[in-house]
């Protein structure tokens, strides 16, 4: 499913490769009927702009789209300002077929502001009813010299049609937002370990992954917390869980250079390095290890941890290197704890 940007960023490039040819052709095709000099050159200037609009999206389809909504967002208001000027005066002058062009054009630039000014609503209704406004003024100018063609009214309906399925628009796109954070924080929260925050076990499965198809040397670490359960036996879960968060924030500040710690389950963690020698990341290791080890705990507690590293290696998968680095941990933790060992 396309995220909301890739879905307005389509609906761009549908209107610029779309509704801006067919609007060309319309207008040379109306630039052709125009016999009032005046008005030829403001059909003119609307043509050449839209020229310059589509010369600029078939140069680069991406670059330039910045540009494009610059030009036909303010190319747009200053040809119907130029027409206005052209009605002022002439006003007696009945207008050629160009005059039409400007309700249809407005229909289709109330979608086109919908799009691009997606972010700032109120900005694109603002925009959508001085364009209309500007028409009604125009046409209203000519209903008072005869002109009965095209009333004002029925411009000023158009408009607010317009205007209303702009704002129908910006509701779907509210709506599109909100459900897009909802997902992403539905997406973050389930590979979120809520009690240390860290990373969790589906996260690091993810990471370590990413991590064997990269041509950098990659190292597991993987450690636990010291009879951990006598901790929560003998003073509570309450202080075996900030216990816990205290562990994690301590790995996530010596680890965080090099790599990441995940929360695997229980009082186990484990870290991946990358960019590292076996001895760079033993002594890395071991560095976090005496860092627990020195630290004071809640309730003025002192707690040690076993850590086991391994190497990951190209005929290695998740499980392989996993079992390898849980093995150094087990070897450790039979023969004394608190320390660290690379295999």
């Amino acid at each position: 499913m396309p995220s909301q940007q890739n879905l307005l960023t389509r609906l761009k490039h549908h209107n610029y490769s779309l509704l801006l040819p067919a609007a060309i052709l319309l207008t040379f095709h109306h630039l052709w009927e125009i016999r009032n000099p005046l008005e030829q050159q403001v059909v003119g200037l609307a043509l050449f702009m839209m020229l310059v609009s589509l010369g600029l999206y078939l140069k680069n389809r991406t670059a330039y789209l910045g540009a494009l909504d610059w030009i036909s967002t303010w190319g747009q208001m200053l040809v119907v300002g130029l027409t206005l000027y052209f009605v002022l005066q002439s006003p007696a002058v009945e207008p050629d077929s160009g005059i039409y062009l400007l309700p249809a054009w407005g229909i289709v630039m109330v979608w086109h502001w919908t799009v691009v000014y997606h972010a700032r609503p109120v900005f694109s209704l603002v925009i959508s009813g001085v364009y209309f406004a500007l028409s009604v003024l125009m046409f209203w100018v000519l209903n008072l010299h005869g002109f009965q063609n095209l009333k004002a009214l029925d411009v000023a309906i158009l408009g607010l049609m317009a205007i209303v399925i702009c704002r129908a628009i910006h509701n779907v796109y509210g709506q599109m937002q909100e459900e897009t954070r909802k997902r992403r924080d539905a997406e973050r929260m389930a590979v979120i370990d809520p009690l240390t925050r860290l990373p969790n076990r589906r996260a690091f499965q993810q990471e370590l992954e990413k991590a064997m198809d990269q041509v950098q040397t990659t190292h597991l670490v993987v450690f636990d917390i010291d009879h951990f359960k006598q901790i929560n036996d003998r003073h509570g879960h309450d202080v075996g869980d900030l216990i816990l968060q205290q562990v994690a924030e301590r790995a996530s500040d010596v680890f965080q250079v090099q790599g990441r710690a995940f929360r695997w389950g229980g009082e186990e963690f484990c870290v991946i390095l990358t960019g590292m020698e076996d001895t760079e990341a033993h002594a890395l290791c071991e560095q976090f290890r005496t860092t627990i080890e020195t630290a004071e705990f809640i309730n003025g507690l002192r707690i040690t941890v076993s850590v086991g590293v391994t190497r990951v290696q190209p005929w290695d998968n998740t499980e392989s290197a996993f079992r390898r680095a849980d093995g150094a941990l087990l070897n450790v933790k039979g023969s004394g704890r608190n320390h660290t060992r690379v295999v």
